[in-house]
């Protein structure tokens, strides 16, 4: 008897100390995680425990911690522009809700072909103070350090951790003991205030170059005389392989998530896109910093774009975020597209996704709204709601609608989900030496991109998708472009305009065509390299405000410095150009124009 009452007296003294634990959270350093060769299995302890107590918190203390596939939970997962399959995975939060991950500071090097963050049906959960640093990839680059114009050869080093060798004659990398042919895929040029430019190639997969070994991470080169690079160019590679191409993934990917935030993370070397996140919603992107490798002198961060949002929800914000060196567009808002395969009845549609790199990814939730457009004819038609969705494989889906359908919606016709159209915050962000656009925003939630630095091979801010790349038409409902700094990184060909608002839909059955509402371009400063600062088709109430525009003085303005197609109700006021020689304005088809008091442009 005596034995249980100090069984039961020892129990309660405890509880409060195990509830307190709880309530604090859980520390990594329980489970032995200082010191680990690899800490892959410690985390997924730490998160096991996490789920099974409720604990609000999981605590990684500040340290340098290494993540190997060897022991990571495997998971099969659909990813929008990589391959769908197996992938290994450091941190799987499956179901979780209300969790802190704090990082404290720490160092995440991940090694091998891994996905660090997986996050599926997750609720409020916030990933903090990390460090991610990607040691084996798939993409690198070298710098030339010898041109010899009569030799036609030139010499390029190369990292030593990206392990390069010649294979047959041609450029390889060593990976798992198995060499994997790399392609070359272009150059970055760097002039003197530090702005990258990048030109294609494909030497690299040509008969008529020789390559020769020196050094160990040292290549002679002899190609074309014309394709000879200069002295200090980057050669940008990556590896040739469909297989490998399979496996990459991006640092975190969100699939059916709400309430999920980043905050003071940063990401180095990653193999492709640093988030992923598709039909989900209220994301909050803080300080998080993609840059170039520093340590090992490179310029470029990625091979791929930043952060991409597809079919999402609610609430999207990135706010005091650093990202450089990009191939692809930092910030990427649209949604998937569907096409119809078959009419199965009134109401019943065999569909499916237009891109082939969204196939098996989440289209719509019973309940949305959706849209049918004409692509031949560029027009918006009939809406429905969805009450019911059958997927029979990655590739095809079956959907059910509330109503009949008349006979004009055929095979051939998209669909696009108007359901899920979030709201997007950019603040106060810089985005440096983007090789193509610097952000791409297709939703009719409202849009603010105030405050920010964006420098861009083509696009600053790229609204509603070009006609020949887009693949979700959009209406815009509600943009403000304040206050923001744009700037061009290249002297590329061609015209292309730092803001788009396009492509040229319209309504079929309505009085207007005028799809576009209420665009605000107000207080930005533009450096410009004599192109359109404005490329606007289809819009209503669009006012563009107290701008400044900056043009070298050697410049010559052959491009219209606005241009306006088919717009209506449009305020241009306020506005300096400054160079000595006068810009004007393309007006075609544009209704109700308002035009005073601008500096240095001719009126239309």
């Amino acid at each position: 008897m005596k034995k249980n009452i100090l069984f039961f007296l020892i129990l309660i003294a405890t509880l409060p100390v195990c509830g307190q634990q709880v309530r604090d959270g859980i520390n990594a350093a329980q489970f032995g995680i200082a010191g680990k060769e690899d800490a892959t299995p410690v985390i997924l302890k730490a998160l096991d425990a996490c789920y099974e107590s409720g604990a609000s918190r999981l605590t990684i203390p500040k340290g340098t911690y290494h993540f190997y596939p060897d022991y990571a939970l495997e998971e099969y997962l659909t990813l929008t522009g990589s391959s769908n399959g197996l992938r290994r995975i450091a941190f799987p939060l499956f179901n979780f809700e209300n969790l802190i991950i704090d990082g404290s500071g720490s160092t995440f090097i991940i090694h091998g072909v891994m996905l660090p963050f997986e996050l599926q049906e997750c609720k409020n959960i916030s990933i903090r103070n990390i460090n991610i640093r990607f040691v084996s990839c798939v993409w690198g680059e070298g710098t030339v350090t010898e041109v010899n114009k009569e030799g036609h050869f030139f010499t390029v080093e190369t990292s030593r951790g990206d392990s390069l060798e010649i294979a047959k004659g041609r450029l390889s990398m060593k990976r798992n003991g198995e060499n994997l042919p790399v392609k070359v895929v272009g150059w970055l040029r760097t002039d003197a205030s530090g702005h990258c430019s990048f030109w294609p190639s494909d030497w690299g997969t040509s008969t008529n170059v020789s390559i020769k070994p020196l050094r160990y991470g040292n290549f002679w080169i002899e190609v074309p005389p014309n394709q000879l690079p200069k002295e200090g160019w980057k050669v940008i590679w990556k590896a040739d392989s469909e297989r490998l191409g399979s496996e990459i993934s991006p640092a975190f990917h969100l699939t059916g998530s709400n309430g999920v935030t980043l905050s003071n993370v940063s990401v180095v070397h990653a193999p492709g896109k640093i988030m992923v996140a598709e039909q989900s919603g209220n994301i909050m992107l803080d300080r998080l910093n993609v840059l170039p490798d520093s340590l090992a002198g490179q310029r470029l961060s990625l091979l791929a774009g930043g952060v991409r949002f597809i079919g999402c929800q609610k609430e999207i914000a990135v706010t005091n975020s650093r990202f450089s060196g990009m191939m692809g567009a930092g910030i990427s808002v649209s949604g998937p597209t569907l096409k119809i395969i078959k009419r199965i009845s009134n109401s019943v549609f065999g569909v499916r996704q237009v891109n082939q790199k969204q196939w098996g990814s989440q289209f719509a939730q019973v309940g949305d709204t959706i849209r049918f457009v004409n692509p031949a004819e560029l027009t918006l038609r009939d809406k429905r709601v969805i009450t019911r969705i059958r997927d029979l494989n990655e590739q095809y889906q079956e959907l059910w609608f509330d109503r009949a359908l008349p006979e004009t919606v055929q095979p051939g016709m998209l669909l696009t989900n108007i359901s899920r159209q979030p709201e997007v915050i950019l603040r106060d962000n810089r985005l440096n030496n983007m090789m193509e656009d610097g952000v791409r925003l297709q939703t009719s939630g409202k849009i603010t991109v105030e405050g920010n630095h964006i420098q861009s091979g083509r696009h600053g801010i790229e609204l509603g998708g070009e006609l020949a790349s887009t693949f979700q038409p959009v209406t815009l409902n509600q943009v403000f472009i304040k206050n923001n700094t744009l700037r061009r990184c290249n002297s590329a060909k061609g015209n292309k305009a730092i803001v788009l608002i396009g492509p040229v839909l319209s309504y079929a059955s309505a009085d207007t065509t005028f799809v576009h509402q209420d665009v605000t371009l107000e207080g930005n400063t533009f450096y410009n390299e004599g192109r359109s600062i404005l490329d606007a088709t289809s819009t209503a109430g669009l006012v563009i405000r107290q701008n400044t525009v900056f043009d070298p003085k050697s410049v010559k303005m052959n491009y219209p410095v606005i241009r306006l197609l088919h717009c209506k109700k449009v305020g241009v006021v306020g506005n300096r150009y400054l160079n000595k020689q006068e810009a004007f304005m393309q007006v075609e088809d544009v209704k109700d124009l308002l035009f005073f008091n601008n500096e240095g442009i001719k009126s239309p």
